[in-house]
């Protein structure tokens, strides 16, 4: 989502989502035939080799492969190569105070350097907390700062509220996913079905052909009610960015609906085309949403889209590795699916109830917080003025980022 949010303006970013969108869906389409036969001929222990090998050829193919799309850090790569940068004048000085160091024949004598002058140390108490660690210490502290530490405060964009609630629909949600993925070996393997590991894997791809249909129309749903609002506009291109939500109305009703029929079919041992329709009804509902939100997340704090999807994530897994815990576990107590997936149908109802807040209040919610960092950067010293980006990464509300 980073990429795309750099490379795509406001108004083509849901279709750019939508598309971009088939390829984690093609995963659970394949997986299962793919690790179905390698089980099946092969063996458990080969599944762990084959994803093995197929990571480190995707880790090759990216390192070589996949450019860098971030406008900011470009242009500060730019502005180290820069002959005008301070790093080049640097060493430009460097270079000609070396080319300057023959010694001259002078009958004046030559001044006393200020750091030959002797100075008074500062006494031990004042001494910096950093400057008594050692320097090896020092280096290991800061890299295990920078690369375990910092990366956890993209967590807290989860208290923005657009960030926040946003994220908490699509991961219920997403959660239900796991439900039905969870179910359907289970209740298959049983009577009256009684399919095997190879039949049971075909019964994903409806639900999968459901997810790259929704993430498709959904994307140009999402644009259209973008477009659709800069034509409203006295201008022409001021729009509201919760307007690209109302495109996800046609899927919240799809994804309590594909879970009752999901859940009811196999409760009543319907024949397998029932739950499999409903497992379709639900991709179709989940992408819909999901998508549309997806793209959302690049309008609501602009500039940092990548950290807003990985704080999505982390919780998102998070409600999905527990809903498939208590899956597993209603399951093989014994307790009915039809009302399971009944309370996962209410849930998901329920909580499509924060999309209609963000509509009303998210505009409100992102002014407010762009006007706290204007004042941040307002109240900066004089000094360090120079270096505030505030402005430029996050614009203004009323105006689309093309970052």
């Amino acid at each position: 989502m980073g990429t795309i949010s750099d490379i795509y303006i406001p108004s083509e970013r849901g279709r750019a989502t939508g598309f971009w969108f088939i390829g984690p869906i093609l995963g659970p389409m394949i997986s299962p035939l793919i690790g179905g036969a390698i089980y099946q001929w092969m063996g458990w222990r080969a599944i762990l080799w084959t994803t093995a090998i197929f990571g480190v050829i995707l880790l090759v193919l990216i390192t070589l492969f996949l450019p860098e799309t971030s406008l900011k850090l470009k242009a500060q790569q730019a502005s180290r190569l820069s002959p005008t940068s301070p790093s080049c004048i640097h060493a430009n000085s460097n270079s000609n105070s070396k080319a300057n160091t023959a010694p001259k024949p002078s009958s004046s004598p030559l001044p006393v350097p200020a750091t030959h002058q002797p100075s008074s140390p500062s006494p031990p108490h004042r001494r910096s907390l950093l400057t008594r660690i050692p320097i090896p210490i020092l280096s290991v502290l800061t890299f295990l700062y920078i690369y375990t530490l910092t990366p956890l405060t993209t967590v807290l964009h989860l208290l923005f509220p657009p960030v926040g609630l946003s994220a908490l629909y699509s991961s219920l949600c997403f959660g239900s996913l796991y439900a039905i993925s969870v179910s359907t070996p289970f209740k298959f393997s049983e009577p009256p079905y009684k399919l095997g590991s190879m039949d049971i894997s075909f019964l994903y791809l409806p639900a999968c052909v459901g997810y790259c249909l929704g993430s498709v129309v959904g994307g140009y749903l999402s644009d259209r009610e973008v477009r659709r609002a800069k034509d409203q506009s006295e201008d022409g291109q001021t729009y509201s960015s919760e307007v690209r939500l109302r495109s996800a109305r046609w899927g919240v009703p799809l994804v309590p609906a594909g879970l009752l029929i999901f859940g009811w079919g196999l409760h009543r041992h319907t024949h397998m085309a029932l739950p499999i329709m409903g497992g379709f009804v639900f991709g179709v509902g989940l992408m819909l949403t999901n998508g549309t939100i997806m793209a959302y997340f690049a309008d609501s704090i602009p500039g940092q889209t990548a950290s807003v999807v990985a704080a999505y994530n982390a919780l998102r897994n998070l409600i999905a590795g527990t809903v498939a815990a208590l899956t597993t576990a209603a399951l093989q107590s014994g307790l009915r699916e039809n009302w399971y997936f009944t309370l996962l149908a209410l849930v998901c109802f329920a909580g499509s109830v924060c999309l209609e807040v963000i509509q009303r209040y998210g505009a409100i919610w992102r002014q407010r917080r762009q006007n706290k960092l204007n004042e941040k950067a307002g109240a900066s010293p004089p000094a360090a003025s120079t270096t505030i980006t505030v402005p430029m990464a996050q614009p203004s509300t009323n105006t689309p980022s093309n970052s």
